[in-house]
């Protein structure tokens, strides 16, 4: 699935906020982006900081913790918006 978002994982309608958030790492991840363990944990802690509800702020967080190289946001874009504009529960 490297180099494109591909179809959006289903993830159970009533799971938390950070099981939502958690799958939405895992989906960058399997799209190429270079998400690690560590990168997710930072972008829990940050989309808590900004607060889960806030699409805006979940956005910047994972941005500036998802991705590492510019070349990176293009994609990061189009996983955020399949995730949260498709098949995935919003928050």
């Amino acid at each position: 699935m490297a180099g494109g978002c591909g179809t959006v994982p289903r993830v159970n309608p009533d799971a938390s906020a950070d099981e939502i958030l958690g799958a939405f790492a895992r989906a960058a991840r399997a799209a190429g982006l270079p998400v690690t363990p560590d990168r997710t944990r930072a972008f829990l802690t940050a989309a808590a900081a900004v607060g889960v509800t806030d699409r805006h702020g979940v956005y910047w967080a994972g941005r500036s913790t998802l991705t590492a190289e510019p070349d990176h946001l293009e994609l990061y874009d189009r996983v955020f918006e399949a995730w949260f504009d498709g098949e995935a529960p919003r928050l």
